[in-house]
């Protein structure tokens, strides 16, 4: 349906995602009609959780409409990289689509396209944001497309949406159903070598139940997700909005520390020795302690007790692993940490882990901010093309100190900048053009994550084009050169001055993006490591 580009908005100064008809769908009738009538939709549908359109036109015989760019990844993406979520983690994102829904549901509009495609995951408060109205429709409006089209991607398609019948939200209810089958087990409840193959198994196979395919997703999740999955439309949650309160109950029992236990050849143990819990705590911990968050542990905690004459493995007496993994929580480790150091120490198949955990590779001595392995070192402008610094707070933020913290972040910049707060979260991104700076401040389970992100590629262009092209081009070329052969009477050597000044202006821009790049990654870390420092404080 559409080509998107990322643009800027000159008059606003603010990155956008433009949408836009390929020049060969403009032809057929009522193609072009049904695009723009899509961004006409979205742009009816105006929530937290809901892409927002900002213009739908046409110029020059383009058709277009211009749309929030979101900086980040898709759920497919999050998905594919890193395997199933965490319940918990499945539940929450789940529940903002749920919302998503339900508030477009009663604006008449219908998605008809869920799938984890156009979810999207902002990057630092990873809120979900639905996307691609590009096949909704007016519950009202009459069909804009041939009789027989399908329209919708067959995995995630309801059964009355395969048979052509009257769709309503609960179709859309069914398509997030099949999305949350996928979230926390990784696999679909349907799929075939043929697209035929899976609508009919949508029609006429009843999906299988979450718990068959990952015994470790909770039973309240689970039976969220098999209600949804329901063949007939009546079974299922009769509004997004009720799936979304059943979520929302969900999250309330479920464990921080549970995780999704995909099936493997070999299931992670039940029991595990007195030895391995504590080698499992110890690194669970120095994991954590690089963060310089908190200090290694060395004994299990008195909390967890002693273990039970049932709880055996082997000839010692052991620990229920899921108990040593929620004690870990009770105390303050977070569930990536703990997911992690199972994963090395060999007590679980699954190496994925928790996608999230990124434990740094070096220890630090206090709470600091530590960098995140995200973005590549680019040895031609020798040092990566952005910044990514993180710093895990063990305390949850209070709203009322974003007044102050937004304040502490626009005098250590020198930018007004863009605030905003979504649900609990703070986000700030710099107002000047030449500076792609984000920062977002997000609690999460008794935590808050404090993170900055820039973009470089505005100070590179700068550099380098104007030290390479300005005076290696412009001095070398007009000045050098000439000078050269004019001095040597040789074309090769004034060729060779030439050069010599280019290469000496690209090593100069080199040396000064290198230098520049460390000193805003440094200003960067201390303003972090600050507004961590105010937000203990104030809590304490």
């Amino acid at each position: 349906m559409g080509i998107v580009y990322l643009a800027i908005d000159v008059n606003l100064d603010r990155e956008v995602a433009v949408k836009v008809l390929p020049a060969h769908l403009t032809e057929p009738s009522g193609v072009r009609d049904r695009f723009l009538r899509e961004a006409r939709t979205a742009a009816k549908t105006p929530h937290p959780n809901i892409v927002p359109v900002y213009r739908a036109d046409e110029k020059d015989g383009v058709v277009f409409f211009v749309m929030r760019h979101v900086d980040g990844e898709s759920l497919a993406e999050r998905l594919a990289s890193g395997g199933p979520l965490a319940p918990l983690e499945a539940a929450r994102l789940l529940q903002q689509v749920a919302l998503a829904l339900d508030y477009a549901h009663t604006r008449g509009v219908i998605h008809r396209d869920i799938k984890p495609e156009n979810i999207l995951l902002e990057r630092g408060s990873d809120s979900a944001l639905v996307t691609d109205f590009g096949i909704a429709r007016l519950m009202e409006a009459a069909p804009a497309t041939a009789t027989g089209q399908v329209l919708g991607t067959v995995h995630y398609m309801s059964p009355e949406h395969v048979l052509g019948e009257h769709i309503d939200g609960r179709s859309d209810v069914y398509s997030l159903g099949v999305v949350a089958f996928k979230t926390v087990t990784g696999r679909l409840p349907f799929d075939a070598k043929s697209a035929t193959a899976v609508l009919v198994e949508h029609v006429t196979k009843d999906a299988p139940k979450v718990r068959t395919i990952g015994p470790g997703v909770p039973e309240t999740l689970a039976t969220i997700i098999d209600r949804c999955l329901a063949k007939d439309p009546a079974a299922r949650y009769q509004t997004a909005g009720e799936m979304a309160s059943a979520l929302d109950e969900a999250t309330r029992s479920i464990p921080r520390s549970t995780t999704t236990v995909v099936p493997t050849q070999s299931k992670e143990p039940g029991i595990i020795s007195e030895r391995e819990a504590k080698a499992l705590w110890s690194r669970a911990a120095e994991l954590q302690s690089e963060t310089g968050v908190q200090t290694s542990l060395r004994s299990l905690p008195p909390s967890l007790g002693a273990p039970t004459v049932q709880a055996r493995r082997t000839l010692t007496s052991g620990y229920r692993l899921s108990d040593v993994r929620e004690a870990a929580v009770e105390v303050g480790i977070p569930e990536r940490y703990v997911a992690r150091a199972q994963s090395e120490l060999g007590l679980s198949r699954d190496d994925s882990g928790d996608r999230s955990s990124r434990a740094p590779t070096r220890a630090t001595g206090a709470a600091k901010s530590v960098p995140v392995r995200t973005v590549e070192h680019n040895h031609l402008i020798g040092a990566p093309l952005g910044i990514i610094r993180e710093i895990e707070v063990p305390v949850e933020v209070r709203a009322q100190d974003f007044e102050v913290l937004a304040l502490m972040i626009q005098r250590a910049v020198g930018d007004p900048g863009h605030v905003s707060a979504l649900g609990r979260s703070l986000h700030w991104s710099a107002a000047q053009q030449q500076r792609r700076l984000q920062i977002s401040i997000v609690p999460r389970n008794g935590r808050t994550i404090i993170r900055a992100d820039e973009r470089l590629q505005p100070l590179v262009g700068g550099l380098f084009g104007g030290i390479v092209g300005g005076v290696g081009g412009g001095v070398g070329g007009g000045a050098a050169l000439p000078l050269g052969i004019a001095l040597m009477h040789s074309a090769a050597a004034g060729f060779g001055v030439f050069g010599a000044t280019v290469v000496g202006a690209y090593v100069l821009a080199r040396t000064l993006y290198v230098s520049i790049r460390g000193k805003r990654e440094r200003d960067l870390s201390n303003l972090l490591d600050e507004l961590a420092e105010h937000i203990t404080r104030t809590e304490a």
